[in-house]
């Protein structure tokens, strides 16, 4: 019993190899790409590390930046879902909260009760973020405690182009979203690094 032959002709092979290289060379050249956009931000941390982990997927550069643990993470886009970077800096504060730009998702959501976030008391800060925490008394104290809290605060959504920041799991999240996420230069990402540690260190106080 004859087998039935994978490519009809020669020409057709050729083909359908050409087509497997140029789809493996274009994954190839993201991944280059993407782990030098990250190292290129390793000139803000401390040891200045050269290695990025993860190939497939998520990228992960490691350091520390003023003696705090950081990770800068870089997820790709596709289809269904919008590229993010991330950058997390260790932070020990006892306080679990979220603070994110308001889109239309977030206002409907307010305005039909499903979800009630916590007022600062700035009109003009309060209508363009949104901030939520498992104590939002203690939340609310400590952030309006000093000047400079909130000041870190607005400097990472204003200057740093920040979507949302969270404090969970023994460090701060600060989330860019969307195509072009990852930091253009170094200085881009040390913006975003002096405002989360300047909150890091007034929350671990709070």
């Amino acid at each position: 019993m004859s087998s039935t032959p994978l490519f009809r002709s020669p020409a057709q092979a050729v083909w359908v190899i050409g087509v497997v290289l140029v789809v493996l060379s274009l994954a190839i050249y993201g991944m280059v790409r993407r782990r030098q956009r990250l190292l290129a931000l390793a000139e803000v941390l401390d040891e200045r590390p050269t290695q990025v982990k993860g190939l497939i997927g998520t990228q992960r550069l490691e350091g520390h930046y003023r003696g705090r643990a950081v990770t800068f993470r870089h997820q790709p886009g596709s289809r269904y879902r919008q590229e993010k970077f991330q950058i997390l800096l260790a932070c020990a504060s006892p306080l679990r909260f979220g603070i994110r730009v308001k889109g239309f998702g977030t206002r409907l959501a307010n305005q039909l009760g499903l979800k009630h976030d916590v007022p600062i008391g700035d009109p003009e800060i309060d209508d363009a973020l949104a901030f939520s925490s498992t104590e939002p008394e203690r939340f609310m104290g400590w952030l309006r405690r000093t000047d400079g809290t909130l000041g870190s605060v607005t400097d990472l959504f204003t200057e740093g182009n920040i979507a949302d920041v969270t404090m969970e799991d023994g460090s701060l999240h600060a989330t860019r979203s969307g195509w072009g996420s990852v930091p253009s230069s170094p200085d881009s990402a040390r913006v975003v690094l002096d405002a989360l540690c300047g909150l890091a260190g007034s929350a671990e106080s709070a």
